[in-house]
């Protein structure tokens, strides 16, 4: 009777033991999981984005009334630096390097600064060609005109005059660059701030080019840029819209729609609460929704990548919005996994030959039907008619899960209904998500030209049968740690002797404790700092939500890399409970993996990861895998002290094979 009281109270000594082990494994870990898979609070830049919005009316018309004259008032003085030729595709063209004054802030000195410009147009070998269509191009932030030449080329090529621009204080160009003490200006947006600047340099440019007159057709202007050069663009655009014909942003919308990882707080050297709290004033003279609202608005086409790091694609529908009420024509091309980049597909190509040259319209997208079909498994239909004198390659929806970590955004097909009418359906995701979605066609050109609607949001889609998967996660966790902790509390503990068997439990406790707190450790610092670009901190989270879906970088292998990749960190936090040597080592492999992969897509954007900027989250995890081998070897200590047998994974498996035949 006593042998058997034994044996009932070490069983239930072994399984609270366990339990209590497994509980410090899981509960640290399982946290962090969950808020992974629902990324709502961290991470996700589409629902975190906030909106300022204005406290009173701005007058643009009419404080630029005033500025404009001053601009106007600024005498040229054109310089040609050098004249030749360059060539692109195998075509020759002229090439002018020249340079040209722009004002200075009001009551600064000198009251110009020079500026250095680079016109491209077609040579006319056969003297036949007529006046030809201008376009200004434009950079950003940190950038200069060289990288704008092959953009300049290709309007070349359609018969263009192409003048490309090194904005104030960047490349050859005078003046201040966009610093953070004139980014948040101090003072008079026209005696302080950089915009001010840039706007009056995209003044002067359309200025230059029109001044070639015996060159450039006044009735055929367009204007392009990238990112501040895209803000410059629509605010340009905005005050010469008699000049204007077609305005052509990339990279930049509502400039006072921000997430938390925001790059412009890198510009501006403040923290996103220090950003949300300037006043609206601030920014009121370059958001561009105080001027594409004006009056007489030229044709707009926006260009906009869905993981922007300057810019929430939440701002997209403000523009359109506002778009809808003022302007003549406007279209939109928003890239899905897109990031803050220029486009180099064909559609610009296309607006063009459209707008300066009689060819055909782009489409009209408007959605007639936009409606969750409701269910155990919900689906939400999207009809689109689709009106186009081109034809039309294909019709695609593309969404995103936003509730779900590391979905990237998806695209799938929509078929034709009749007529111009296409329809498709989102389906229900893997647990109930709310959910993003925009219309983009394809057109049936010699190269990718691609518009799309603006971007609308499908509400939540529920998905009734969300606690099966999420279950089958937590049980494909939980059952392998539960057989691994107590096979080895009963060969590691209930195997020793009386003399040993306390001491062993103990250092059993204690070893599976501080192996959960590294699983923590390792789990938390997702959420923690892993990439700083200047004073802008990106998580773990963010830049698997962000970049690790960029499919221009890991092509098809972005739909499914977070996936493996949280699947292999929960892989690695079962492998510590069995031996933490393991799953340090593969840790350690893993952070390594991420400074390549991180610097592999840096490149991507031009520029590069240096250890000094990995941020706290990363070297935490290199920590929590330094640590768990440091346990490892602990173990190895006290086994060799108490006398347990050294196991390892192999020799688990073959012990539990072993077992196998003999029960058989």
């Amino acid at each position: 009777m006593q042998v058997k009281l034994h044996k009932i109270e070490t069983r239930r000594e072994e399984n609270v033991l366990i339990a209590l082990a497994l509980l410090c494994m899981t509960a640290l870990f399982m946290g962090i999981f969950n808020a992974a898979i629902s990324c709502t609070q961290t991470g996700n830049i589409s629902t975190q984005a906030s909106i300022i919005a204005p406290s009173s009316p701005f007058n643009a018309t009419a404080f630029w009334d005033t500025e404009k004259a001053l601009v106007e008032s600024t005498p040229l003085n054109i310089g040609i630096v050098s004249q030749n030729t360059t060539t692109h595709d195998g075509i020759a063209f002229n090439r002018t390097d020249l340079t040209f004054d722009t004002p200075n802030w009001v009551g600064a000195s000198p009251s110009t600064l020079q500026v250095y410009a680079t016109l491209f147009t077609p040579t006319n070998a056969s003297g036949t060609l007529p006046l030809t269509p201008g376009i200004v191009v434009i950079h950003g932030t940190g950038q200069r005109r060289q990288l704008f030449f092959e953009t300049g080329l290709s309007f070349a090529a359609l018969n263009c005059s192409a003048l490309v621009i090194d904005l104030v204080g960047h490349g050859q160009s005078e003046g201040p660059g966009p610093t953070a003490n004139v980014t948040v200006y101090d003072g008079d947006f026209n005696r302080t701030a950089y915009y001010y600047l840039a706007i009056c340099n995209g003044l002067q440019a359309v200025r230059v080019l029109l001044s070639f007159t015996s060159l450039v057709d006044p009735a055929r202007m367009a204007i392009t840029g990238f990112s501040l050069g895209g803000i410059t663009t629509q605010i340009v655009g905005a005050i010469y819209h008699d000049k204007i014909a077609l305005v052509m942003p990339a990279g930049a919308i509502n400039i006072t729609c921000w997430f938390p990882e925001t790059a412009i707080r890198d510009l501006a050297d403040l923290s996103y609460e220090e950003l949300l709290a300037l006043p609206e004033s601030t920014f009121q003279y370059m958001d561009p929704l105080n001027y594409i609202g004006m009056a007489q608005y030229p044709d707009i086409c926006s260009f906009m990548g869905t993981t922007d790091e300057y810019f929430s694609y939440k701002g997209i529908d403000d523009v359109w919005q506002v778009l809808q009420a003022s302007s003549n024509k406007k279209w939109f091309q928003v890239t899905a996994n897109g990031h803050h980049s220029y486009p180099t597909d064909q559609t610009m190509r296309y607006l063009l030959r459209y707008e300066l040259f009689g060819g055909p319209e782009p489409p009209s997208i408007a959605i007639t039907r936009a409606a969750n079909t409701g269910g155990a498994l919900e689906q939400f239909q999207i009809d689109a008619t689709v009106t186009c004198a081109t034809p039309v390659r294909s019709v695609m929806i593309c969404y995103k899960y936003l509730d779900i970590f590391g979905e990237a955004w998806r695209s799938k097909e929509m078929v034709p209904s009749g007529g111009n009418q296409w329809t498709g359906t989102i389906d229900t995701p893997w647990i109930t998500s709310s959910t993003d979605w925009f219309v983009k066609v394809t057109l049936e050109t010699a190269g990718v030209v691609e518009f799309t609607s603006s971007v609308n949001e499908a509400g939540t889609l529920t998905n009734y049968f969300s606690f099966l998967p999420i279950a089958g996660i937590v049980a494909a966790m939980a059952i392998p740690i539960f057989l691994s902790l107590k096979d080895r509390y009963k060969v590691e503990v209930k195997g020793l002797d009386e003399k040993h068997r306390s001491a062993a439990k103990k250092h059993f406790v204690a070893e599976n404790t501080f192996v959960a707190c590294t699983e923590g450790v390792k789990f938390g610092s997702m959420a923690m700092p892993w990439m700083t670009y200047g004073t802008v901190p990106w998580s773990l989270l963010y830049i698997m939500q962000a970049y690790f879906t960029y499919d221009g970088a890991l092509g098809d292998l972005a739909y499914y890399f977070n996936g493996i990749l949280l699947t292999a960190f929960l892989a690695f936090a079962v492998a510590s409970s069995i031996n933490p040597l393991l799953s340090g080592i593969l840790n350690l492999l893993w952070s390594l993996m991420f400074f390549s992969l991180a610097d592999m897509m840096a490149r991507t954007f031009s520029t590069s990861v240096s250890a000094d900027i990995l941020g706290a989250g990363f070297y935490a995890f290199m920590i929590a895998g330094l640590a768990q081998i440091g346990i490892w070897v602990w173990k190895r200590v006290y086994h060799k002290r108490l006398g347990i047998p050294t196991r390892n994974l192999w020799t688990i498996i073959k012990g539990a094979r072993k077992a196998q035949s003999s029960k058989k």
